[in-house]
């Protein structure tokens, strides 16, 4: 009766082993799944950020505002003036003295501002570049001119006779082929409409 009632040593013994195997396996657990999270994580960050090079430079070659049937009408040719081809360009328009500035050539908007919902009717050109000796959008050479566009300025934009029209340079990447826009070769320029 007495074997009965107290615990048997090689049982304890048995007891403090499988304590010892359950804690063994839960942290090999946990660095397997540590290591199932950090490989996943790595194949979901991108490897190469598209940058811009330096002497990545547009100017404005010609440029006219104006008033047609009470639409405000910007048209403008771009000069890429830097060292490297230039693909496309975000051109954006807003009121002297606010920060605020307007996408006129967004290709997601047809031509009076409003969200295109088929994409087959995206206006790509109208955010691309390309010169006179070259096929549709395929970028601006350096020392070459772009075709003039015309670019209304929708309802909006509040009316005003003084803007700040602003030109940010894009390039798409050779290894990603990804847009990546020139932060640092950013033009603004003062424009009266009339």
């Amino acid at each position: 009766m007495k074997g009965l009632l107290l615990p048997d040593k090689k049982y304890k013994r048995k007891r403090a082993v499988s304590e010892i195997v359950s804690y063994t396996l839960l942290i090999i657990i946990a660095i397997g799944v540590s290591s199932l999270v950090y490989y996943f994580l790595m194949l979901q960050t991108p490897k190469e950020k598209t940058e811009c090079k330096e002497g990545i430079s547009l100017g404005i070659d010609y440029i006219k505002c104006g008033i047609n049937n009470n639409e405000r009408i910007i048209t403008l040719s771009l000069l890429n003036n830097g060292r490297f081809k230039v693909d496309a360009a975000y051109i954006r328009v807003g009121e002297e003295g606010k920060s605020v500035r307007y996408w006129l050539n967004d290709p997601d908007k047809d031509d009076n501002g409003k969200s295109v919902s088929d994409p087959k009717d995206k206006r790509e050109d109208k955010f691309y570049l390309s010169s006179s000796d070259s096929s549709t959008n395929a970028g601006l050479s350096p020392g070459k001119l772009s075709l003039p566009r015309e670019h209304k300025i929708f309802a909006s934009i509040p009316d005003s006779s003084n803007y700040i029209l602003e030109i940010e340079p894009a390039i798409i990447s050779e290894t990603t082929g990804k847009l990546a826009a020139c932060e640092t070769a950013v033009i603004t320029q003062k424009i009266t409409c009339s």
